[in-house]
This record gives C-alpha cells, structure tokens and sequence, in this order.
C-alpha cells in the first residue's frame, strides 16, 4: 500500500527495477525524448515515459523550510525519476514524477484501494491530488496527477524527538507545501 515506509535503500530498489524494466540506452535514445520504442510486439503503443528531471535545478532546499532541520541537501535518487531532501536527523521527503507504472501505482494506492479512505482531495496540485495527514505510525503522504504525468511525496518525519519536535507547520499546510513540489516537478517535466 501507499504507506511512507520509504527510505532511501527502498527507493533505490524501486529505481532499480525500474531500470532493469525499462529498454536499453540505445533503444531509449532512438526514440525522441529518450522513452520506449513505438510499439511492442503486440503492434500497440507502449505509453510508458519516465520524466527526467534535474532535482537540483527544479527544487532548493528552501522548497522544504519548516519541514526539514537544516542543513538540506537536495539529492537525485539513481535513474532521474526520484528526488530526495535529507537531512542528518534521519528525515527525509521524496519526490518521484512520471508516468511510468511504478509512479502510476502509487497515485491508483492512493486513490482506488483500501488505503484511500486515509487521502482527503487537496486543492491546487496538478488535475488532481490527494493528501493523508499522518498519525504518529504513519507518514504525511501526497499523491496526485496532471494529465497523464503522476508526482508523488513522501514525507518520513524521521526519529529524533528533537527532528519531530521541529516540524512547526500543520497538516495543511503541511499539504500545501508538498503540493507544491509536484506542482515544481510538472512544470519541469513539461518544460
């Protein structure tokens, strides 16, 4: 499910499998802007992009004040569809935007399991948007899409009593702030 048990090593594995589903360098690059060949075996069009985007051009560390003790580094995670703001208290919020399945699957989690009576509709981001809160066990968590680009965050509050202390915004506010990095990483991606 959508839960924010995400840390860095388990985006790694998803970036992998990523990259180990998705074509060659030399197929990727025979196609305009680096996605899959025109059509699979089948004959029908294979719609599956990963949106590549420069963290550290799109996004600062001031994207996340009040979020994140200082200092924040803005890290890309392997493969171009992830970007990381981490910190030395164990905190981190991640970003990953695409439309390929693996980004795609978080938005249906959200949106079409079990697990979607935890997002409420949030105003403002993409087409549309969802947002969980959190509790004390779960993590804050957006997911949302603008046409047929998904952008989602997580947000691990960390496990320093002195990092949680320091999160000094509310739940929506809280929202809008991750928000508006997809809104960031769609304007990127459409670039």
């Amino acid at each position: 499910m959508f839960r924010r048990g995400i840390g860095l090593g388990t985006i790694a594995c998803a970036v992998c499998a990523t990259i180990a589903c998705s074509p060659s360098r030399t197929e990727a690059a025979a196609t305009p802007g680096g996605g899959p060949a025109n059509a699979s075996a089948s004959g029908s069009a294979d719609t599956t992009v990963a949106a590549g985007i420069d963290c550290n051009k799109v996004f600062s560390p001031s994207d996340v004040a009040g979020l994140l003790m200082p200092p924040v580094t803005v890290t890309p995670v392997p493969g171009g569809t992830w970007c990381a703001f981490v910190n030395d208290f164990g905190g981190d919020i991640t970003v990953s935007v695409g439309s390929d399945r693996s980004v795609e699957m978080m938005w249906n989690d959200a949106t079409r399991t079990s697990d979607r009576i935890r997002f409420a509709p949030i105003q403002g981001v993409g087409d549309r948007a969802v947002f969980a809160a959190g509790t004390d066990a779960l993590n804050p968590d957006l997911a949302s899409q603008k046409g047929k680009m998904y952008c989602n965050v997580g947000y691990d509050l960390g496990t320093s009593d002195h990092y949680k202390k320091f999160k000094s915004v509310g739940s929506p506010e809280i929202g809008e702030k991750l928000g508006a990095l997809c809104n960031k990483a769609f304007a990127a991606v459409r670039a």
